[in-house]
Formats: C-alpha cells, structure tokens, sequence
C-alpha cells in the first residue's frame, strides 16, 4: 500500500492509502478524488450530532461513570439481535479504554427506543 497526502477542494490535507497493481506501468493513470470529511458531510448531507445528541452523550457518559456501563442498559428494551454485541461491549468495558467503549454503546444504543438506556440507576 502506498500512503499519500492531498488537498481538499476546501483546502484541507487528507491523507489516504492505495494499492497498486501489477499491471502498472510508465503509461498508467490513475485518477483520485479527495475529499475530507466535512466536504463528504456536506455532499451527502450528513449532519454532526445535535446540541441535544451531545448533551445526552454527556449525560450517559456521567450515567456509566456512576454507575457501570451494564447497569446504564436496560436490556429488556434492546432489540434482540443487538442484545449479544452490547452485552459483550458491556464486558470489555475498561478504565483505560472506557471513552470508546461509552461511545460504541451510545452509537448502539441511538438506534434503539430511548428506555433502552436506564436513567434513573
């Protein structure tokens, strides 16, 4: 894989990576687009979480810091299929790690109706 940087429409550098092939030679193209990811933000119309989405990321975050992470969860509100990988974020929880870990049950626990996350512990 070769690592390279670009610029942006808007300016900013983005650095990725491609493979090359064994069919390239001296007369190759190869065309690549960038764009960082406001600008793919922007084309797709994806929007950045609400004030309120980030107050209630807050909010968990004090909740599992209190209480645990398990003990956040209501899992009798979990979708079925959803029950086994958060229940095993729930068990690799750790303080060294614990921001990634709050984030990947909050993302999970997003798609989900809103009693699926315990409150009041």
């Amino acid at each position: 894989m070769s690592w390279c940087e670009s610029m942006c429409e808007c300016g900013e550098t983005v650095s990725y990576g491609f493979y090359g092939s064994e069919h390239e030679d001296e007369l190759s193209e190869i065309n690549i687009t960038v764009l960082c990811g406001q600008c793919v933000r922007e084309r797709d119309g994806i929007t950045l979480m609400s004030d309120n989405g980030i107050k209630m990321y807050a909010d968990f975050k004090n909740l599992v810091l209190e209480n645990g992470l398990k003990p956040s969860i209501n899992f009798s509100d979990v979708p079925e299929n959803l029950q086994e990988i958060l229940s095993i974020t729930c068990d690799f929880f750790d303080k060294e790690n614990e921001e990634s870990y709050i984030k990947a049950a909050f993302s999970l626990l997003m798609t989900m109706p809103k009693t699926a996350i315990r409150w009041h512990v």
